[in-house]
């Protein structure tokens, strides 16, 4: 064993994460349900305005989902979860003297699911598959507390995998 790696018996205990932190975790999980709710379903107007909730009315993230939803909705598409689907936090950073509330985190989404056409079927029954890639993302949120919620201002792609998982296992 080096010198560097040598224990001395007892490991630094990490801190307990802040309420901010547990509020903006909990707000990641919402929104990953949100969204596989609106793909799944994109004409429903309930699920859009939930997961259309979750950004700062002004977040340019806000239009591109309800575009992405409003193309999904005109060409009869819906999203299907696939079975090895994944999410992780793998960083939240809420600054200590952040006066409006903002925070930052990274995720890494594995997506498994499959595009289908909702408005029509094989001719054996089946779902059409518009597109089944599969692909991991690491992604950077930031967030901004507002009348006590925790909403996305912006959300920015920082690597792609496609065809592979790359995310920490469940």
């Amino acid at each position: 064993m080096s010198p560097s790696t040598r224990s001395s018996g007892t490991s630094p205990t990490p801190s307990p994460p802040t309420s901010a932190e547990r509020a903006i975790r909990a707000a990641t999980a919402a929104y990953q349900q949100a969204y596989l709710d609106a793909v799944a379903d994109p004409t429903s107007t309930g699920k859009r305005q939930t997961l259309l909730a979750m950004y700062t009315a002004d977040s340019p993230e806000r239009a591109g989902v309800s575009t992405f939803l409003q193309t999904f909705s005109t060409k009869g598409w819906a999203g299907r979860r696939g079975t090895l689907d994944h999410q992780s936090i793998e960083q939240v950073t809420v600054p200590p003297s952040s006066p409006q509330g903002k925070a930052e985190t990274i995720t890494c989404t594995y997506d498994s699911g499959r595009v289908v056409d909702a408005l029509n079927r094989a001719p054996d029954g089946s779902e059409i598959v518009v597109n089944d890639e599969t692909q991991s993302y690491r992604t950077r949120w930031t967030w901004l507390l507002v009348a006590g919620e925790w909403k996305i201002v912006d959300a920015t792609t920082l690597t792609t995998w496609p065809g592979a998982d790359r995310c920490a296992a469940r």
